[in-house]
């Protein structure tokens, strides 16, 4: 077996209580990157890993060696689906001290929404991050420095990462707690603390679901976490409840919506269509209002005309009823009565009619004129038993009397009528 000072140095720091490996990486491709970290694509055993190490410049610093160090430590407590796993710690040759990563074939959130890709993944990208960072909160770490750039969106089913733990603290390291993030997604208490607060995170988190574009209730989550700290979700899984609730309310809502309108269209057509009733009724009753008017100036006319003749009839008899005995007068009197009784019971269902009539639209002409023909004659059988107990001429008094008195029935129901038709 080789002599492994011949080689370079290659596994997990023993002190770590990882297994060692000894095997060299293979095909190293540098990637672009930015700030003091050098990024490798290198592949070992058929498999590709990244390694994350310090550019020249840098890696001769212990500041930047502990800063290094301190991200592979707190990267390897973390082990979820949404977030770059760390495989080992290890000395690469020309590289250095390296964190050695799962490789993620995919792009960064911000080249994944220049894209414009469906609403219905932008909310998919929206529940993984917000559950990704709920389960690194829960271990005590904040990230510090989320934005769409730390964030790879994987090419086989779009499926979140959060990388780059580079500025990230927990409460268990007492070093390196130095203010830090990006412009523009770092929350503001956080450019005068250093001291980790899961609602730093938040509030960067309000910026990406923001530039996300992903709904209402996304928006409204937004909008909180970018609020002062104290107003802020405390935690992630307060802000996930708020936003469960949202969308449930929104989908009960859009249910609703499915139900009702079509009810509504259905409510639109009949109002559509009752209206049009409703404008031919009015035109009907306005006709109906004129033909009314010329029928009740004609009927007070003919009552007019009615109460005229009885009045000359009384005149005519006057004389003659004048010399008839207390008795006569008395029997003429009484049939008065007994035919005003006979009017009343005949008018009765006029006056109903007139009194529940509650609106133009239910009035019917020819039942009111059945009604007044057969409420403005004397009965037969009345006229029968007057004409037999009284003479002509105080039978002629008494018809006389009740044709008036059919004419003041009558003018309170045309009146009534007359108010009703002209209300509206």
């Amino acid at each position: 077996m080789a002599d492994n000072s011949s080689f370079w140095i290659s596994g997990i720091v023993p002190a770590d209580g990882l297994p060692l490996m000894a095997d060299g990486f293979t095909d190293l491709v540098e990637l672009p990157s930015q700030g003091f970290n050098t990024l490798t694509r290198a592949t070992r055993q058929g498999k590709q890993f990244l390694l994350k190490g310090l550019k020249p410049a840098f890696a001769t610093s212990v500041l930047y060696q502990q800063l290094l160090r301190k991200e592979f430590d707190i990267l390897v407590s973390l082990n979820h689906g949404g977030i770059v796993q760390a495989v080992g710690w290890e000395n690469v040759p020309d590289l250095g001290w390296c964190i050695v990563e799962e490789y993620v074939d995919g792009v960064t959130l911000r080249a994944f929404l220049d894209a414009n890709p469906p609403r219905q993944e932008r909310r998919k990208v929206a529940h993984e991050l917000i559950d990704a960072l709920r389960y690194v909160h829960t271990k005590q770490v904040v990230h510090r420095d989320l934005k769409p750039t730390n964030i790879l969106v994987t090419v086989n089913g779009h499926n979140v990462k959060i990388i780059d733990f580079g500025l990230s603290d927990t409460d268990a390291w007492t070093i390196l707690k130095q203010p830090a993030g990006t412009p523009d997604y770092i929350s503001p208490e956080q450019l005068q603390s250093g001291t980790p607060d899961c609602r730093n995170d938040i509030f960067s988190l309000g910026v990406i679901l923001r530039q996300l574009h992903a709904g209402r209730a996304y928006d409204a989550v937004a909008r909180r976490c970018m609020r002062p700290a104290d107003l802020r979700y405390p935690n992630l899984s307060a802000l996930a409840a708020d936003l469960d609730a949202r969308l449930k309310r929104r989908r009960f809502l859009r249910t609703a919506a499915a139900v009702l309108v079509p009810v509504a269209i259905a409510a639109l057509a009949l109002n559509a269509y009752y209206g049009a009733r409703e404008q031919s009724l009015v035109q009907m009753l306005s006709a109906e209002r004129s033909r009314l008017t010329q029928q009740g100036d004609s009927l007070l006319q003919a009552q007019a005309d009615l109460a005229a003749r009885a009045a000359d009839s009384t005149a005519r008899v006057a004389a003659s009823a004048a010399s008839a005995d207390g008795a006569a007068s008395s029997a003429v009197n009484h049939w008065i009565a007994e035919g005003q009784k006979s009017v009343d019971a005949r008018y009765l269902p006029v006056e109903t009619y007139a009194d529940t009539l509650s609106s133009p639209a239910h009035y019917d002409a020819g039942r009111l004129n059945a009604l007044f023909q057969s409420a403005n004659t004397v009965a037969p059988d009345f006229r029968q038993q007057l004409e037999a107990a009284l003479s002509p001429a105080e039978a002629s008094i008494v018809v006389s009397a009740l044709y008036a008195y059919m004419s003041e029935k009558g003018k309170v129901v045309t009146s009534k009528l007359n108010h009703l038709l002209n209300y509206e």
